[in-house]
């Protein structure tokens, strides 16, 4: 699907690593905090999120998101 086995091998270092924009970092901690019941999605999150995508998008990355975690 166009992404390398470099960034795929360091998705655990999403936060820090150079090979991921910015976008997809927040949609990444957004993933990851969804995911994880001892953490919060706030809305410190959904401003930043709200910087790369607008409502519709955020509606569909939250529905792929639970989707994958049922």
């Amino acid at each position: 699907m166009g992404v390398s086995d470099e960034k795929i091998l360091a998705l655990d270092e999403y936060a820090t690593s150079p090979l991921y924009e910015e976008k997809e970092r927040v949609a990444l901690e957004y993933a990851e905090r969804m995911t994880k019941t001892d953490q919060d999605v706030d809305d410190e999150l959904f401003s930043r999120l709200r910087l790369f995508f607008d409502e519709d998008a955020l509606v569909e990355l939250t529905a792929a998101i639970a989707w994958e975690n049922s």
